[in-house]
């Protein structure tokens, strides 16, 4: 019986409470961002290795005992463990049965959870070793479909979890993600039964130019023919597409196309089997969740034979569906005949893609030399599927000629069909207008002047995405040196140049803050800098007023004229989007759930928004802010870009809150300044009904500009915050009353602490009214010269300050010694030597003092 602490975290309250119950470290925003870079770098190099690699950094960034990933099994009996490491790494390749299992509590729950004692709660654990202390899980999903979990591991004696673990776990869970695509495009995981490549498998589909073609009578025919067979009132021949399901032929169904992910038929093609039938789908595991089952039409029987190419590739399937269970399932005869439908769909298929390709006769190929040939043939496979795996596309361009030779790598960089050769003229459309210059013209061509290492932007055919490709060639030329070719190979490099933009987009962010005067200016020039890098349709920062439940957005960017980006919003238009942002969880969407409220996917309908990324920006644990990237259709969010936007979020919020605190200290010092001058009023007056009788006037006005000279410098201070004063604007407020226009400064700019501010500024008082009345500025004639520097270097550094007049009359030295010649003499205080000289030529003085002792500390 599992142990009551073993029960705490069952879900997702639990887990939120008992995680709050302990001290958490601060979220190390520049670490996660390394990760997410290296990952992203990693998926790029190596996606086959991707969840392997994303199991290392999780050990590390969470300080973790063992950390892994769950992957569900095609067949849905069960999780497979594609990538341990740490201490349990030992299992991987391993797995446990659906039933009991920590990842589909997660999965139940929908959302991250942690278990203590876990071997006390799933018995199917209990004895690997070493003993596992408490589990971290964190779900991911594609297009709304559970795929697995990642998961920490603590072990006796290991670090415990906290929150600050969960949001990094999080994070890489929503990395895991956008990771697994492109991992199972390269990657044949054990137990996974992903079948063959799907990359190849596209490709063969793609081969027969089949998808999103009008109907054929041939196809229809048949589909009408299974429905008389089996009795059905539903048939469709289907095509698994990378994320669809496309409808070729149906009876008795409407849509044309529908998610890959959420489809009945695409269980067919996904599995092992040829032929597959399910008596009840709301029953069985694999389907009783899909949309069409639990919604309307409400199906229940299903049976479908899976389309194979003669290469053995999964195309779709011809499927038969019933709203009504058929517990007996289908008859020998009924398998017979359903499977001799599909060889005919596949035989008109085979025909459809020959005729097309004017080939529909079979020419017997002589058996001479039959070993070259295939020696041949085996080195040119081995030459494209090193091309292949590069990602670089051959071709080879005759010099006026109109055909450009290609090899199939080629084709897909641009988004075309496989096929040996491409009109010149069609290619060359394909590269944007701005850039046609750039990579080649007919007149470059036939001079040999045309780059032939160069980088430029294309369309690609196959959805219209801007791409850019490298391309690097050479010329071959005759023997008069005329270009008669051009040879070489193109390589897709968007990514690379997209992170480029990215790193680009962040130093000219760094610029723009540091110029920024307001929270609003800084606000938004992030907005435009990450809206414009990212192509998105709107960007933003809204500050978050708790008390209120508003959303305050104070700068943003728009692509589109007229949009409004401005304004307050409730927290009640965006309930799961608040209440995640105040849970301090990001919210990425690739397009608006469709389990969010009505009233949450209107607001956000009505604003044109179909994906986001909406970060939240935490002060003392608090939401203080949120930084949002809108696009106006879904899309998928690489972990590149959720990154980059974390990185401007992190910047944004720490400007936003320097300039805020800034503001608020400029007014605390107008304050200050107000009460410290009303302080020093009080004292002035004070002074005088007090000294008027005892004292000579000429004392009481020195005590008043010694006071006068003392606020001066007080405001010098405040303009700094009261920290630091520069020695300039310190030399200048003493020479306010006279002028400068007799006054020569020299010396380098120095941010001087309060305390030598103050002492400066008490100095310069006495060398200037000293001047005013006796010595240069006591004529029309005289000057001052004033001039500092830094003598030494290192440790025995020392700031020198001369004081020297000029023109002035003579100045003899004082008979008795005052206040002002005592201040002089003690100078800046502490290690500081001075010298006053009463030179016929004009009184001069020289200060000298540590420049430790008088810089900002």
């Amino acid at each position: 019986m599992a142990s009551q602490d073993a029960a705490l975290a069952t879900d997702r309250g639990r887990t939120d409470a008992l995680l709050k119950q302990r001290a958490a470290r601060r979220p190390d925003r520049a670490m996660e961002a390394a990760v997410l870079q290296r990952l992203s770098a990693s998926l790029t190099e190596r996606p086959g290795e991707i969840l392997q690699i994303l199991a290392d950094e999780a050990l590390a960034f969470c300080d973790a005992g063992s950390a892994g990933v769950s992957l569900i099994r095609r067949d849905g009996d069960g999780f497979y463990w594609p990538a341990i490491a740490g201490a349990w790494a030992g299992f991987t390749g391993g797995g446990m049965p659906r039933d009991g299992s920590p990842s589909a509590r997660v999965f139940r729950e929908n959302a991250s959870l942690i278990f203590l004692k876990p071997v006390e709660i799933f018995p199917a654990i209990n004895g690997a070793e070493p003993l596992i202390r408490e589990m971290l899980l964190a779900p991911f999903y594609v297009d709304g479909r559970a795929i697995g979990t990642v998961w920490l591991l603590a072990h006796e004696g290991g670090h415990l979890f906290d929150r600050e673990d969960l949001r990094r776990l999080e994070s890489l869970a929503r990395f895991a993600a956008s990771a697994y695509l492109p991992y199972v495009n390269v990657a044949e995981p054990p137990h996974a039964r992903t079948g063959r490549h799907e990359v190849e498998r596209l490709r063969a589909l793609y081969a027969y130019d089949i998808l999103d073609t009008p109907p054929e009578p041939e196809f229809d025919g048949l589909v009408r023919l299974a429905t008389h067979i089996f009795g059905t009132r539903v048939a469709v021949l289907s095509f698994v597409d990378a994320d669809r399901q496309w409808f070729k032929a149906r009876v008795g169904f409407d849509r044309t196309s529908g998610s890959r992910f959420g489809s009945v038929g695409a269980v067919a093609a996904e599995g092992d089997e040829d032929i597959v039938v399910i008596p009840d789908l709301a029953a069985d595991p694999r389907t009783q969740d899909k949309p069409l089952v639990v919604d309307g039409p409400a199906l229940r029987f299903y049976a479908g034979a899976v389309l194979k190419s003669p290469a053995g590739h999964r195309l779709g399937a011809l499927s038969v569906i019933d709203s009504k269970p058929r517990p007996e399932g289908l008859t020998e005869d009924q398998t017979k005949a359903l499977a001799l439908l599909v060889r005919q769909i596949m035989a008109l298929l085979e025909l459809r893609r020959a005729s097309r390709a004017g080939d529909a006769t079979v020419v017997e190929q002589p058996r001479a030399d039959a070993n070259v040939t295939e020696r041949m043939r085996a080195a040119e496979s081995r030459l494209r599927s090193a091309q292949s795996a590069a990602r670089l596309g051959a071709f080879e361009l005759q010099v006026g000629g109109e055909d450009v030779y290609a090899t199939p790598e080629f084709a897909r960089v641009f988004g075309l069909d496989v096929q040996e050769t491409f009109k010149a003229e069609f290619i060359r459309s394909l590269v944007l207008p701005q850039d046609r210059a750039i990579a080649s013209t007919d007149s470059s061509l036939a001079s040999g002047s045309a780059a032939t290492d160069v980088e430029y932007r294309i369309r690609r055919a196959s959805d219209g995405a801007m791409r850019w490709v490298l391309r690097r060639g050479a010329f071959e030329t005759d023997e008069a040196g005329r270009p008669l070719r051009l040879v070489g190979v193109v390589e897709d490099v968007t990514d690379r140049k997209l992170a480029e933009a990215r790193v680009a987009a962040l130093v000219a962010l760094g610029d723009a803050l540091r110029d920024a005067e307001t929270a609003v200016e800084a606000v938004a020039a992030a907005a435009r800098l990450a809206g414009e890098t990212l192509a998105a349709d709107r960007a933003g920062y809204a500050r978050v007023d708790a008390a209120a439940e508003l959303f305050n957005i104070q700068g943003g960017w728009s692509a589109r004229a007229g949009d409004k980006v401005l304004g307050k919003f409730p927290f009640a238009m965006f309930p799961r989007t608040a209440a995640r942002l105040i849970s301090g969880l990001p919210v990425i969407a690739y397009r608006i759930p469709l389990d969010w409220s009505p009233i949450e996917q209107s607001a956000y309908r009505d604003i044109g928004v179909g994906a986001m990324i909406t970060l939240p920006l935490l002060g003392k644990g608090m939401l203080e802010g949120v930084l949002f990237i809108h696009a106006a259709a879904p899309r998928a969010w690489e972990p590149a870009e959720i990154a980059f936007v974390q990185a401007v979020a992190d910047r944004v919020h720490a400007s936003v809150a320097k300039l805020q605190a800034e503001n608020e200290q400029r007014l605390l010092n107008l304050e200050l300044s107000h009460r410290m001058k009303n302080t020093m009023a009080v004292v002035q007056s004070i002074a005088q009904m007090t000294l008027k009788r005892a004292a000579a006037p000429e004392a009481l006005k020195a005590f008043d500009d010694r006071l006068s000279a003392l606020a001066t410098a007080h405001d010098v201070l405040l303009g700094q915050n009261w920290v630091t004063a520069r020695i300039r604007a310190v030399c200048e407020a003493a020479f306010a009353a006279h002028g400068l226009d007799r006054v020569s400064m020299q010396g380098p700019e120095l941010n001087l602490n309060a305390r030598s501010a103050l002492n400066l500024a008490m100095m310069l008082h006495e060398l200037v009214t000293n001047a005013s009345k006796y010595g240069a500025l006591s004529n029309a004639q005289g000057r001052i010269d004033l001039i500092w520097c830094i003598a030494g270097s290192g440790p025995a550094a020392q700031l020198a300050l001369a004081w020297r007049e000029s023109g002035g009359p003579a100045v003899p030295a004082p008979q008795r010694s005052g206040f002002g010649a005592r201040l002089l003499k003690v100078g800046f205080g502490g290690d500081s030597e001075s010298l006053v000289a009463y030179a016929p030529e004009g009184l001069t003085a020289e200060f000298t003092v540590p420049l430790a002792q008088v810089l900002e500390s």
